[in-house]
């Protein structure tokens, strides 16, 4: 444990040990949502990670913290009702996440990587009126990671003693050798019971079940990365298209096809470096034949783009142009387009680089377009942005069917539950 100490005035250093722990707190968005009270007979009441039964009884907020750090999965019981106290800490706001939330009381998640936040009465005031009073706060100190190198085969001893059934040993050693444990891990963790001590494998869990995790997360990669390509295509002609249309085969400087100039700038930047980076043929042969100007014609400039490149300056356009692209797509607002190509430029990237499908919560979420209600499902899922790849392919006479195709391949894969793959 480390102790810190700062008093209005005077920088001085506090022996936790001689301390005591005077008010555990719960700060969420910087107030106090949460205090550890005492229950009917007088002692704090914690829980191990997950579990409602077998509580431990606490005399002191001594005790307390130590189980905290002792199980880093720990609970204690708090009063939800006590948040009449403000407090604007916004750079302590990091004591407990309340991920596990019960009806009856809360189980309180406790991240590794936090810390806990014990203080004197001055945390229920606002930091402004605390300059003329003494404020004490103390942190748990972070744990020095110390976990050696492990082999494949000790890996593979390490998950029998916790449960997963592995009829193979060295097939499975070969195996992570071959994919890398670390990889797996998200695998091995959703079948897992974090709530129990030692955290076992559900009973009957086999080491096959979780690479048919893996395999199906890879397929439904593919599947993904071979659909946003398409589109990829199609919106980079279009904008070629239409800015050609509107403005020639040199559009960079047209002042009319960008919001303003300094997003032309940045326009023009993305598009030099891109041309500049280029190893194509056609690059080259503009570079070797042509003095003026010094960027090819927009036609020959998309064949240089990247998705993520065309998307910055598909934002940098002015709005009749990126109303004009999004009408090509059936999409009549350039608000959700932008939002639909965000979101698919997220889903590309995570699939070229091999990023994990499975359990995964989209940042980047399409807005809705109303008219013809897509996407219907949850726009932090995978099924929406696949409902939008659709309706935008569908719209260009490309019946691709990608949602149908993850969800077949999902169904073919029975040890994926949809959910997880957000179906």
């Amino acid at each position: 444990m480390e102790a810190s100490g700062i008093e209005h005035g005077d920088n001085l250093k506090w022996d936790l040990r001689r301390m005591p722990i005077t008010k555990i707190e719960r700060i969420v968005g910087g107030f106090v949502t949460g205090v550890v009270e005492r229950d009917s007979v007088g002692n704090f009441v914690c829980h191990h990670f997950g579990s409602n039964v077998a509580p431990v009884a606490c005399v002191t907020l001594d005790d307390v913290a130590s189980f905290l750090r002792t199980f880093p999965r720990s609970g204690v019981r708090m009063n939800p009702g006590w948040g009449k106290s403000r407090a604007t800490f916004t750079s302590m706001a990091f004591c407990f996440d309340d991920e596990q939330n019960r009806s009856r009381r809360f189980m309180l998640k406790f991240p590794a990587t936090s810390a806990i936040w014990m203080v004197s009465r001055a945390a229920t005031r606002p930091l402004g009126e605390c300059k003329r009073v003494a404020l004490r706060f103390f942190r748990m100190a972070l744990l020095p990671y110390h976990k050696p190198h492990a082999t494949a085969a000790q890996r593979v001893a390490h998950l029998r003693a916790r449960g997963l059934v592995i009829s193979q040993p060295n097939v499975a050693a070969r195996k992570i050798d071959t994919i890398g444990y670390e990889r797996l891990r998200i695998y091995f963790l959703s079948r897992r019971q974090l709530g129990l001590p030692g955290r076992p494998f559900i009973p009957g869990t086999t080491y096959q079940h979780i690479i048919q995790l893996y395999e199906c997360d890879g397929k439904l990669r593919d599947a993904c990365f071979l659909a946003v390509g398409q589109f990829e295509l199609l919106l980079r002609n279009s904008i070629s298209e239409t800015l050609s249309h509107s403005f020639g085969s040199h559009p960079y400087f047209a002042a009319g096809a960008f919001k303003d100039p300094t997003s032309n700038l940045k326009a023009l930047q993305a598009f030099a470096s891109v041309y500049e980076k280029s190893k194509d043929r056609r690059a080259k042969h503009y570079r070797d034949t042509y003095g003026h100007p010094v960027l090819p014609p927009i036609w020959t400039m998309k064949e240089f783009l990247t998705f993520g490149a065309a998307a910055r300056i598909f934002q940098c356009l002015d709005s009749s142009v990126r109303t004009a692209v999004a009408a090509q797509f059936g999409v009549g607002s350039d608000e959700v387009f932008t939002s639909w190509i965000e979101a698919l430029v997220d889903l590309r990237n995570i699939c070229a680089h091999h990023d994990r499908l499975f359990n995964r919560s989209f940042q980047k979420q399409p807005k809705r377009l109303k008219k013809v209600s897509v996407p219907g499902a949850a726009p932090n899922k995978l099924k929406a942005i696949l409902e939008c790849l659709d309706y935008l392919l569908t719209q260009r006479g490309i019946a691709s069917h990608i949602t149908q195709t993850a969800g077949i391949i999902i169904a073919r894969h029975p040890h994926m539950n949809p959910a997880e793959a957000g179906y």
